[in-house]
């Protein structure tokens, strides 16, 4: 069963009209953390607004909260489209919504920014891989004539863009069933852990996409080996599982995408999904370096860097820390 419901979903075109010839279109601001609360606000080109109603929305709710917004541009040289970012769980206003209070102003102009799509999480999809293209062709070619349309307008095309969005959520440590198997999984051998990052690099194709294999029992003997602690730091909280254990969660430091992957393994001849490359981290902090703002996932994959940097290197496994940081954060 999808994660997100094409009821709830609207793909907003960016790059248009006045943007395409300025770069200062209100939307210029949606892909960006608001600096007053660290939050994400969209513009809907070119009204500004969207029709909540097509989202179930009552006709006296100012707001609808949890659709699923996919922000899109023009591929170059071409009319087709590409996703760029996502907001997974964002509210949707009726009616346009000043910025003026959030710092929100055109550059060089006293005139506030309006939005109507507030979100905590943007997922930013510029720099990763694969790319989602919609192609023009086998839909029609008005279908960005507003500038976005509704996941209901094409119901199968939704749902390709459903399983994609999923896809990239499960490939950077496959946030649900991929720790659900680690907290199963039993701690692997002393020599299996020394010779994780020797392994070939296996992928496998699904719904969702392409993923890497990974082995849970490597991200257990990590748990188990840090006393089920968080590495960010060890007073962290959770609760206890089934096994009487605290629940903790295995994090690979070096995402663990099939682009990532291929990289590493052509260019170090590693497999990333290794001892070394992977963490004992709490489920509040795991979100937070995946879904946060840019300055929380600077801060936690600095952090991190700087506690496995020896280790990664010991193994061959060559990355700096602007490198990796280029893995979370668009640049």
């Amino acid at each position: 069963m999808n994660k997100f419901d094409a009821k709830k979903m609207v793909v907003v075109d960016m790059g248009a009209g006045s943007y395409t010839r300025t770069n200062v279109g209100h939307e210029l601001f949606n892909l960006k953390p608001n600096p007053v609360d660290g939050k994400f606000y969209g513009y809907c080109p070119a009204e500004g607004y969207l029709t909540i109603g097509n989202f179930g929305a009552g006709n006296d709710d100012s707001y609808i909260d949890d659709v699923l917004v996919v922000y899109t541009t023009k591929k170059e040289n071409s009319t087709d489209r590409k996703i760029i970012a996502f907001c997974p769980q964002a509210r949707v206003y009726r009616k346009n919504q000043s910025g003026k209070e959030k710092g929100r102003f055109m550059p060089g102009d006293e005139k506030p920014v309006d939005y109507s799509i507030e979100s905590e999480h943007l997922i930013n999809l510029e720099n990763s891989s694969p790319i989602f293209t919609i192609e023009l062709r086998k839909y029609s070619r008005w279908m960005f004539r507003k500038l976005r349309f509704y996941g209901e307008t094409y119901r199968d095309l939704a749902q390709e863009i459903i399983a994609y969005i999923e896809g990239m959520l499960n490939n950077d440590d496959d946030l649900s069933d991929y720790q659900k198997q680690v907290q199963d999984a039993n701690p692997v051998t002393k020599k299996e852990q020394q010779n994780s990052a020797d392994r070939q690099v296996e992928t496998t194709s699904g719904p969702s996409g392409e993923s890497v294999k990974k082995n849970p029992s490597l991200a257990k003997s990590v748990i188990v080996e840090s006393g089920y602690k968080c590495i960010i730091d060890q007073n962290h909280e959770t609760f206890q599982t089934k096994k009487g254990e605290r629940y903790m969660e295995g994090h690979h430091l070096i995402p663990c995408t099939p682009r990532n992957a291929r990289n590493f393994e052509e260019k170090d001849g590693k497999n990333i999904d290794c001892i070394e490359n992977i963490v004992s981290i709490c489920p509040t902090c795991h979100r937070a370096i995946h879904f946060g703002c840019n300055s929380t996932k600077e801060a936690l994959v600095k952090t991190l860097y700087a506690r496995q940097k020896n280790k990664l290197e010991e193994v061959g496994l060559r990355i700096t820390e602007a490198e990796l940081l280029a893995l979370y954060i668009a640049q």
